[in-house]
């Protein structure tokens, strides 16, 4: 029994070493996990397992000796001990393992959600920098305007053309280039144009288009069709890659033609094709032109681009030979028998009599006015339309055939008839409306409009009483000149053509015409009467309707708190009350007001007016000093904000700098306008003044820290701005504050340089006396020195250091010689008069001598021989002057140099003699001249061939006939060299 005793001691000490290791391992995987109920469970009944096996040992213990052996613990005891130790250990890993798997997944689901959100993340920075990179090439919106022609209907007559079919299926760069008279809906076509490549294209090459609009002047420069074009192509690419050099480039605007043009040659590949419809580039004013053509030049050279483009007949031959220049360019003219006329007049007639806007008594009246409008149409599209717009105004069928009688030829007839029909609907609005639109930075809004419309000038204080109910009907004096966007509700005129009639001023029909400075006049006088509002600095956000009767109710508070739809509404209400004089319209307006849209005043021209501010006042600076008075006063009261900037980047004060208005300079620092800002050129205010030469405005900006270095982007600084157009005081002024007197522009041309060659005396001397010369000197040497006097009068020479004196350093001999070899007769008499060196030789071993006889400088090689230079010097091949004279054909030298004693039997290092060089070049005159003077005839080179040979061979007939007969004169002709084997010869 003891033995058993001892063996079941040793088992439970097993037992209880094997829970001493493992507990302790079970406890740290409850705490890693203390939320898991079943797992903190199977730990407590594990250690409850132990508790038990420790009580049980407990109890025995307290027994007697007797009864421990009795009742002493069994081997079975001892495994059902390990039993449950086993149980809930192995309960306890299945739950960590679970837990451990549990976690695994949610890690993995958390990765993968983290991944999806990182992939997504970097998308979207991708598709953030692809917006930068499309919206840095152009923001401009070019698909309105085509949707807008769209929606005028269809044409399908150009497809029928085979240039437009060659064209279109071609896979290299062409042009195709559409040309029509002025209305023969050229754009119309372009637009159909558009869908045609879209719908019926073989592949899927991208197709861009842009439509100049006259409207829009932002529309008309070539930066904005490059960009418009560019991003359009772009967009068709999956990927944009910007070269590491240009990634700052993104985000300094406006990108230029090169950046974008090298962006296209970075991203699109070379095989690439693409279609490219272009309207309106006429439009344009002939520096933007030429910008672009080159541009697009440049891309077809690279990329299979195919252009459309259109220009109108009467553009002359100029547009046209423009745009020859493109590649491969095929010319489409649409005739004046338009077969698309027809139908569109058809069409035009239905939509009217439809719409009853063509009313008529008898209805085979229709007929008439179709063929009418077909015999006179000559092609012209946009002339039809107004005439059936004219025939929509008559009343009666008798006026209708009267107008069908007598209809206008031509579009500007057209419109000045149009004008008198519909000036009784509105005569006060007529004017004022179309010199609006007219000087309008962009298509003015219809609430624009009708603001602008009410504006009073010099009336200060706001009254919507004075703008009109309706636009749409006011609009109508205007007659069908004039159209609304029904997208944009854009006021615009119906043609370009219309603008220019407008605009012919003087010159065109009196009361119906004006200039642009009349319309921008108005415009101006509109927006400052606007801005002086006093409403804009009082508005107040709570609203309190007092107690007001009906009567009483000013037009202010109704415009201010309902839109016009509450308005009809509250009158109405009014009309059908029995006793209106008894309504609180307190009520009636603070009910309407809760359904209103209009919850807030709103002045929809003021955004036009704060943007565009600047730019309408800076062409009526000279025009009214009260534009400037006012303009004091607005800037006072914070309407606007001072630096507001046009299109090209430009604020008031630098157009202001650039017109000289020193009033308005002055004005506009003083309420904080940045005297260095720089508009898209980076020009800055100083250099504007400094070119255009306004004295008292360069020394306004100088005080007030003008800086004077600065360049614009061509390199140009106000200095050599006011070098290169001669304004000398500006220039003593900026060199009086420091201003860098060797700085160079993008070409490389000092202030120096450029007085040199325009040849303003006063300020090469200013600039010399400020050492422009010694600093040239040390950064160039004589080189720039040399430049600069070969381009500049006799004056600059006389100037530079060291032409003092009777000595000439050796700095001066290149351009002793340059001078002889372009005939600067002035330039040499003066080198030598100062003691040049008169044998100096270049690297070809030429004398000044040579060097003027065979560039044909007469003068200059007279005026050596006069100075008693050696008339037969060689250079390093043997040549004299009179052989390199004779070589090059100059008649004047080579009997200038023979009158003077020049030997016509000198040979050069190959044995010709002048006389064979002369024959060689075919100069009879020479040739004769050398034989009159003793030249032999039968001399030969070290070839053999003889003067007659090298005529023969050249193909000069007549000289080789010449020496023929004088070698016959002089007896029997001297051996020819057995080698020598001529290269033609001559029929007798």
């Amino acid at each position: 029994m003891l033995v058993s005793a001892y063996s079941w001691l040793d088992k439970l000490s097993e037992l209880f070493m094997a829970v001493g290791r493992s507990a302790p391992r079970y406890q740290q995987m409850a705490l890693l996990y203390p939320r898991s109920k079943k797992l903190q469970s199977s730990l407590n009944e594990y250690f409850l397992v132990v508790v038990r096996v420790c009580h049980d040992m407990l109890k025995l213990k307290k027994k007697s000796i007797f009864s421990k052996l009795a009742s002493f613990m069994t081997e079975s005891d001892i495994s059902s001990y390990q039993s449950d130790f086993g149980l809930w250990a192995t309960a306890i890993k299945e739950e960590v393992d679970l837990l451990m798997a549990q976690e695994i997944q949610e890690q993995s689901r958390h990765l993968k959600t983290l991944s999806k959100h990182t992939k997504s993340e970097l998308h979207r920075e991708k598709l953030e920098d692809r917006l930068r990179i499309l919206d840095s090439c152009s923001t401009y919106d070019y698909q309105t305007t085509w949707k807008e022609l769209r929606r005028r209907g269809n044409t399908s007559w150009f497809t029928l053309q085979p240039e437009y079919q060659d064209w279109k299926v071609g896979n290299e760069s062409a042009t195709l280039l559409y040309s029509g008279k002025l209305g023969s809906g050229k754009s119309f076509t372009l637009a159909n144009m558009v869908d045609d490549l879209n719908l019926n294209k073989t592949g899927n090459p991208p197709v861009a288009y842009f439509f100049c609009q006259n409207e829009a002047p932002k529309s008309l420069r070539a930066r904005t069709i490059l960009g418009s074009l560019a991003r359009q192509l772009l967009c068709a690419m999956e990927e944009i890659v910007v070269i590491p050099e240009n990634q700052d480039d993104i985000r300094a605007q406006p990108l230029d033609l090169d950046w974008i043009l090298n962006l296209l040659k970075h991203n699109i590949p070379p095989k690439t094709m693409a279609y490219f419809v272009l309207d309106g580039l006429d439009e344009c004013d002939e520096r933007e032109v030429m910008e672009f053509i080159n541009c697009l030049q440049a891309i077809q050279d690279v990329h299979p681009l195919l252009a459309c483009l259109s220009f109108r007949q009467e553009a002359g031959n100029t547009m046209a030979m423009r745009l020859a220049q493109l590649r491969h360019p095929r010319t489409i003219t649409i005739p004046e028998g338009n077969p698309d006329i027809a139908d569109f007049i058809q069409a035009e007639l239905v939509r009217r009599v439809e719409s009853s806007r063509l009313i008529l008594g008898d209805p085979t009246i229709v007929l008439e006015i179709r063929d009418a409008l077909l015999e006179k149409a000559q092609g012209m599209f946009l002339w039809v339309v107004l005439q059936i717009d004219c025939l929509c105004l008559a009343r009666t069928d008798g006026a209708i055939r009267q107008a069908l009688a007598n209809l206008p030829k031509d579009l500007p007839t057209t419109f000045s008839r149009i004008l008198e029909q519909t000036a009784a609907l509105g005569g006060d609005y007529q004017r004022r409306t179309l010199e609006l639109i007219t000087a309008a930075c962009r298509p003015l809004k219809t609430n624009e409009l009708r603001e602008a419309l009410g504006v009073v000038p010099g009336e200060t204080d706001w009254d919507p009483a004075h703008q009109p109910n309706d636009i749409y009907s006011t609009l109508a004096c205007c007659g069908s000149l004039v159209h609304v966007d029904e997208e944009t509700l854009s006021v615009k005129l119906i043609h370009h053509s219309v603008r220019q009639f407008l605009l012919s001023g003087p010159e065109g029909i009196a009361g119906q015409t004006f200039t642009f400075e009349e319309a921008n006049k108005t415009m101006t006088t509109i927006i400052m009467t606007y801005l002086s509002y006093g409403v804009f600095d009082t508005q107040i956000s709570t609203r309190v309707m007092p107690r007001v009767q009906h009567g009483a109710v000013p037009i202010k508070v109704i415009s201010s708190v309902l839109d016009s739809s509450s308005i009809r509404k509250v009158a109405l209400g009014l009309l059908k009350s029995s006793v209106p004089s008894k309504i609180d319209v307190s009520e009636v307006l603070a009910k309407e007001t809760q359904h209103s849209k209009r919850q807030r005043t709103e002045f929809f021209f003021l955004l036009y007016a704060k943007s565009y501010w600047a730019e309408h006042i800076a062409h009526n600076l000279w025009q009214d000093p009260v534009i400037v008075q006012t303009l004091g006063r607005i800037l006072d009261r914070n309407v606007v904000v001072v630096d507001t900037r046009d299109e090209y980047g430009r604020t008031l004060l630098l157009r202001a700098a650039e017109l000289g208005h020193e009033a308005v300079v002055r004005l506009l620092i003083e309420k904080g306008a940045a005297v260095n800002v720089e508009d898209d050129l980076q020009n800055t205010p100083l250099i504007n003044a400094a070119m255009f030469g306004h004295e008292a405005v360069v020394r306004l900006l100088i005080i007030h820290d003008a800086l004077i270095n600065v360049k614009d982007r061509y390199g140009e600084t106000a200095l050599s701005s006011a070098v290169e157009k001669g304004h000398l005081t500006i220039v003593r002024q900026l060199i009086g504050v420091g201003a860098d007197v060797i700085t160079e522009n993008m070409h490389g041309f000092s202030p120096l340089w450029l007085a040199a060659n325009h040849g303003y005396e006063a300020i090469v001397q200013q600039l010399l006396e400020k050492g422009a010369v010694n600093n040239e000197m040390e950064r160039y040497g004589g080189e720039r020195l040399f430049k600069i006097a070969m381009n500049g009068p006799e004056f600059v020479l006389l100037k530079l250091p060291g032409m003092g004196s009777n000595f000439v350093h050796d700095g001066f001999q290149p351009l002793l010689f340059a001078a002889a070899g372009q005939g600067h007769e002035v330039i040499v008499r003066l080198l030598l008069e100062r003691g040049a060196t008169i044998d100096y030789r270049d690297l070809a071993d030429k004398t000044l001598l040579t060097k003027a006889a065979e560039a044909g400088r007469y003068v200059v090689a007279k005026l050596l021989l006069d100075k008693g230079f050696s008339i037969e010097p060689k250079d390093g091949y043997g040549q004299t002057p009179l052989a390199g004279a004779a070589r090059r054909g100059h008649e004047d030298i080579v009997q200038l140099l023979l009158t003077r004693g020049a030997s016509p039997h000198q040979r050069d290092n190959t044995d010709q003699s002048p006389l064979i060089a002369a024959a060689k070049g075919g100069y009879m005159n020479i040739v004769r001249m050398l034989l009159d003077h003793g030249a032999s005839p039968t001399s030969r080179d070290m070839n053999g061939r003889s003067a007659a040979d090298m005529a023969r061979m050249q193909g000069h007939v007549d000289i080789f006939q010449l020496l023929v007969d004088e070698e016959e004169m002089m007896g029997p002709l001297a051996p020819t060299d057995v080698h020598f084997v001529p290269a033609r010869t001559f029929a007798s």
